[in-house]
């Protein structure tokens, strides 16, 4: 009986999945298989970092394609980094959500992607991971709020993070096997400074469907869901569920942790913004202004627009 015990602890069931499933054949021995669960659940470690995967084969197959691969250079300059990941997340012209931490108080700036991508732009440690409409909408719950559901001008990202389950390593392995395999279009995978690595993967749009937008991005976050879930690890549901969820930002200083929040990966080449310039996609473009107070995109509250840097203490529910 241990050996078998054993045997499906290395293909990843949990203690309580293991009882469950030997009750369903043995039902007199209940006393007995929980003696030897518990004798090998407290004294075997998993074999490997992948058989911890099993049996998600999405998960244990990423894992194994990961090893030998070797993520290409990004910046080493944390204003670099924050260009990079600007450039690869959202399209020219997108209004950015930031979100800033001083203590309890969390504030919101909204900019240009161009404009944040300047090395004098402000510092902020979250950012939506879809862009937003630069207006002040209602929350499901009537707040007003600037990174509502609502606010969203597209649904074009994905938020996957482990918190618990896996090691950061890990986490960098299983994600280097996704890039190397081309299994899903990630955009950006960011060190959250902390005991996860973010990765932001591009919704993929199909076309006459008959869905909507947030519809499709729905159906796109059950479908990671799945392949993002093992028995004893699995991706942040609740972060996943949102397409108006904030992630960390490549680059930004984690005042909690006292680091810097590494940029591991771009999936495309970004040229870096010299000082008082901005990123164009095309050269007659004229350069697009950091959001403020005389943009033309917030006229006044009584048009029913928002003050892009309003925050919570000044009402605005985010």
């Amino acid at each position: 009986m241990l050996r078998l015990v054993r045997k499906m602890r290395r293909q990843g069931w949990t203690h309580g999945m293991c009882m469950e499933r030997l009750l369903a054949v043995a039902p007199d021995m209940r006393a007995e298989l929980a003696r030897g669960i518990a004798t090998v659940y407290n004294t075997q470690a998993v074999a490997t970092p992948r058989e911890k995967l099993l049996p998600c084969l999405f998960m244990a197959d990423m894992f194994k394609a990961g090893g030998t691969f070797t993520l290409p250079p990004v910046p080493t300059d944390p204003k670099e980094q924050r260009a990079a990941f600007l450039s690869a997340v959202f399209a020219p012209g997108d209004i950015v959500a930031f979100c800033a931490l001083s203590g309890d108080i969390r504030s919101s700036l909204l900019l240009r992607v161009e404009a944040a991508m300047r090395p004098e732009a402000p510092e902020a440690e979250l950012v939506l991971a879809n862009p937003v409409d630069g207006r002040e909408h209602l929350t499901k719950d009537g707040h007003p709020s600037l990174v509502a559901e609502s606010c969203l001008t597209s649904f074009q990202n994905y938020v996957v993070e482990f918190d618990e389950g896996l090691t950061v390593e890990e986490q960098l392995q299983l994600w280097k096997g996704v890039i190397a395999t081309k299994a899903l279009p990630v955009a950006a995978l960011v060190h959250s400074g902390n005991k996860s690595v973010h990765g932001i993967i591009r919704s993929r749009k199909q076309e006459g469907s008959g869905e909507s937008p947030l519809e499709a991005w729905r159906q796109g976050a059950l479908e990671l869901k799945r392949l993002f879930t093992a028995p004893d690890c699995h991706c942040d549901y609740a972060v996943l569920a949102s397409p108006c969820r904030r992630t960390r930002l490549a680059g930004a200083f984690r005042a909690d942790k006292g680091r810097v929040q590494q940029l591991l990966y771009v999936a495309q080449p970004t040229t870096y913004p010299p000082s008082g310039s901005t990123v164009s996609s095309s050269p007659a473009t004229e350069p697009t202004p950091m959001v403020s107070r005389a943009d033309d995109l917030h006229k006044t509250k009584a048009n029913g627009n928002i003050d892009p840097m309003a925050s919570f203490t000044s009402g605005v529910m985010l």
